[in-house]
């Protein structure tokens, strides 16, 4: 609501009434172009063209639900939104795809909470991505035009495949990471294509499945847990049409020689899935020059736009030490995300399974500060 609607109406005049009136009284004392020009400046600001939200976890998603909610209101004013390029990793993974399908994010928060809350009371025995795939399907078609009472399979296709258009699921390719070598990073894989709904669920699934941490350590072959295995069999079916692409390449995995260098490998038995959580192949991939970073941690980059909190710590290299001294199959790719202080402070309670709704709400109305301050916004901009 606009300030002015605290205050009390006028006799015999509404507040919009009296609006219409100064507007029209305004255009008679300025020309034609001058009116132009002023409308121009009250138009929400230009999205760039490529946006990507980086690994998260449950507690800093709310930063990620912060973020998106503004650029979901950004991208209704974009006269081609389909045209913006929304990579997701790991956690991530969710909000590119709650801003591309036009999933209601109030609704999807509130699951994801439900989630966390579900993993709090019974840690060991909740597997993430399983009670992700309870509600992220009928959620994604219920935003194509789906309904409850055919089970949300009625979802317009067509619909669909126009708002998934630009859309990038970040997956790490699990052999690669542990066998190469070299500085060359072709671990790091996208799903760009999807034929239906559950494909683009199948991506976000090992997009956000860490053994142990989001998932059963046996991944697909779990007992008693079946998301992994149902996401798995999707996206080689995927591998094999050629979706699933290398990422600065372009190049479908499928058809290549060898994603790995000639050694032997280790058994089927003990490489179960073949992609995992796309953290691990790259945090913040960017995809053109104007590649807007979205990140819940500090981050010491410097050649793109960024939405992260400010760091409050002196950074230097005694406190990233241990993460050079890391085997390298073990550290992510991009080391943007230094290990300083608050960035420690922020995992470990990220980590704890005794986040408050404050510390919630503290991180939503941050990434919403943080982005209406990128481009120069007021909340009120986003009500008019």
């Amino acid at each position: 609501m606009l300030a002015s609607s605290t205050m009390e109406e006028p006799q015999g005049q509404s507040v919009n009434n009296l609006t219409k009136t100064a507007t029209a009284s305004s255009n008679t004392l300025m020309d034609e172009d001058e009116f132009h020009q002023k409308m121009a400046k009250k138009k929400l600001p230009k999205l760039p063209s490529s946006i990507s939200f980086s690994p998260a976890g449950l507690l800093h998603m709310t930063f990620h639900f912060g973020v998106s909610s503004v650029l979901q209101e950004l991208m209704k004013d974009e006269e081609d939104p389909d045209s913006i390029l929304l990579t997701g990793v790991s956690a991530g993974c969710l909000c590119a795809t709650a801003i591309k399908m036009k999933v209601d994010l109030d609704v999807l928060m509130k699951k994801v909470q439900d989630v966390s809350l579900v993993k709090v009371a019974d840690y060991k025995n909740v597997s993430l991505v399983d009670e992700l795939e309870k509600f992220l399907p009928n959620s994604i078609k219920e935003a194509c035009g789906g309904t409850e009472g055919n089970v949300f399979e009625d979802y317009d296709m067509d619909m669909f495949q126009q708002r998934c258009t630009g859309l990038r699921i970040g997956i790490c390719h699990r052999r690669t990471k542990l066998y190469r070598r070299d500085e060359e990073n072709k671990a790091f894989c996208y799903v760009g294509e999807f034929r239906d709904a559950d494909d683009l669920v199948a991506a976000c699934i090992l997009s956000s499945y860490v053994p142990i941490s989001t998932g059963p350590l046996r991944g697909k072959n779990s007992s008693k847990h079946g998301a992994i295995a149902r996401a798995n069999t999707r996206v080689k079916e995927m591998e094999a049409l050629g979706l699933v692409k290398i990422f600065g390449k372009d190049e479908p995995v499928v058809g290549r020689k060898s994603m790995t260098r000639k050694v032997k490998l280790v058994p089927s038995r003990k490489f179960r899935e073949s992609y995992i959580d796309g953290a691990f192949g790259h945090c913040l991939p960017v995809t053109a020059d104007d590649t807007l970073l979205v990140c819940p941690f500090y981050v010491s980059h410097e050649q793109n736009n960024l939405i992260a909190p400010t760091c409050e710590c002196k950074h230097n290299g005694r406190k990233r030490l241990w993460l050079k001294i890391l085997p390298k199959e073990l550290r992510f790719v991009d080391s943007s995300i230094s290990m300083c202080d608050c960035n420690v402070d922020s995992v470990k309670l990220g980590l704890s399974r005794r986040a408050t709704d404050e510390d919630v709400a503290y991180q939503f109305n941050t990434g919403r500060g943080l982005v209406l301050k990128h481009f120069g916004m007021e909340e009120e901009d986003l009500k008019k």
